[in-house]
């Protein structure tokens, strides 16, 4: 659905149905993950790659709506895992279609999630992947919002070798800034 009409139909389903309601966007996650699936174990070849950018550009604002809807439901680790798992799908459409910032700021918000969520593996591999988008913008803050990121995770785990996700999003980070020490 499109947005304004999504929200209505949203709010007027949880207000009059919420376990129903529950049921559906639980359903409708697991849905879009599959549809993530096949897009990428199926169409995973170079000439399959117009195809699947397309695929994605109909239905990122779903994928997104999907993120969203786990944000909101962030004690619910099955929604949230599978919400992870598209944002961090979606890394080839916004590579491919060469729009780092809008890739980062989802990577960021996906990232979030993960933390949130104290799924310190997923939020490191979604740091690396949204230091890649970064260094690729002409936003230079990006890199320092994923140093942060970065740090923050550090600061939560026992041993850095545990996510060596971390390093390499350092690396990228230190390449873009030009410090090469």
């Amino acid at each position: 659905l499109l947005t304004p009409i999504r929200q209505f139909v949203m709010d007027r389903a949880y207000s009059d149905e919420k376990d129903l309601y529950e049921n559906v966007v639980r359903h409708m996650i697991q849905e879009f993950s599959v549809m993530v699936a096949v897009l990428e174990l199926k169409y995973d070849t170079p000439e399959d790659t117009p195809q699947v950018m397309q695929r994605y550009g109909v239905e990122l604002p779903n994928f997104l709506n999907a993120l969203e809807l786990a944000r909101t439901r962030e004690k619910d680790r099955d929604i949230v895992k599978t919400a992870i798992l598209i944002a961090h799908s979606l890394m080839r459409y916004f590579f491919v279609s060469r729009i780092p910032e809008q890739g980062a700021k989802i990577m960021l918000e996906a990232t979030e999630l993960a933390i949130s969520s104290d799924n310190l593996e997923d939020a490191s591999s979604l740091t690396m992947l949204f230091m890649s988008l970064a260094s690729r913008s002409l936003d230079d803050s990006l890199i320092s919002k994923g140093l942060d990121l970065v740090d923050r995770i550090e600061s939560i785990i026992d041993s850095v070798k545990e996510l060596p996700d971390l390093a390499v999003s350092r690396a990228i980070a230190a390449q873009k800034l030009g410090d090469f020490s």
